[in-house]
């Protein structure tokens, strides 16, 4: 519930693809009205794809009637990091890949792991994101660095 705004939120959503040699360049293209991020547009009459602002929601699946953005989907899950809410609301970082259901135990251990190495007393896992830098979390949680040394930061 509210994913975006616990400290490790999880979130279901189904994987995204895009075939640009399906789209037939419809005037009324269903995939670009129903993405929410706005990364799916109209150029020359036929859908473009930005995906850097391709949020991996899902939503588009299944949506073009020639199967560009085919209705068979994986089940993914987006992970959202740092969020608090209260006094002192964050919005969380939403990790940029997505992940297989049984990554997700991985992940969440990896997340902790690296606030218990990176966060100073007292404070929480999106002020410590803030403080050092969504891309330290990020690069960490990536390798499997923090799992090798999972036995020194749990003594430390």
């Amino acid at each position: 519930m509210k994913p975006s705004l616990n400290d490790v939120g999880i979130e279901g959503c189904r994987a995204f693809s895009f075939d640009s040699e399906l789209c037939r360049g419809c005037k009324r293209c269903l995939v670009a009205e129903g993405c929410p991020s706005g990364a799916v547009s109209l150029y020359n009459g036929k859908a473009v794809v930005d995906a850097s602002a391709c949020t991996k929601c899902g939503v588009c699946v299944g949506k073009c009637p020639f199967g560009a953005v085919p209705k068979e989907a994986e089940s993914r899950v987006r992970v959202f990091v740092g969020g608090t809410w209260g006094k002192k609301q964050r919005i969380g970082t939403l990790l940029p890949d997505t992940y297989a259901p049984e990554q997700i135990p991985e992940i969440v251990e990896k997340i902790i792991l690296w606030y218990k190495e990176n966060g100073l007393s007292k404070e929480r896992l999106g002020a410590a994101i803030d403080r050092l830098g969504e891309d330290a979390l990020i690069c960490a949680i990536k390798g499997d660095g923090l799992l090798k040394r999972k036995e020194e930061i749990l003594n430390a």
